[in-house]
């Protein structure tokens, strides 16, 4: 039975785009192609978002932040929403894909998403 992956808080599971060996009519070899989407990901599966006890003032100042309360000790967290959904293709920073041990199967934080592509 195939164990499905759930990622963790501050997580997005993706897989690499796979795309044709032809562009415009050209052939290009396989080393091309693996260079020009390298850094390009459809995403599986998007975790929660990371908590953070204190809001950091320092990082992502523009950004909007929420607050919401853990169930078990009533304390009150910080968090950044996200809009990464299942399906999106994103652009990745370099070298940012762990591995999971799944074929193809990779994850990457909130944080090494530079970009949505739009259809």
């Amino acid at each position: 039975m195939k164990e499905k992956i759930r990622p963790c808080r501050g997580l997005v599971l993706v897989k690499k785009i796979e795309v044709e060996d032809k562009i415009r009519g050209i052939i290009a070899p396989p080393e091309a192609v693996d260079k020009w989407t390298a850094q390009q990901v459809e995403i599986v599966a998007v975790g929660k978002p990371q908590l953070f006890e204190e809001k950091p003032d320092h990082l992502f100042s523009k950004t909007e932040w929420r607050t919401t309360t853990h169930c078990r000790n009533g304390k009150e967290y910080f968090y950044r929403p996200t809009s990464l959904k299942k399906g999106d293709w994103c652009l990745i920073y370099p070298r940012t894909l762990s591995p999971t041990g799944e074929r193809d199967l990779f994850m990457v934080k909130f944080d090494n998403v530079m970009g949505v592509f739009h259809q």
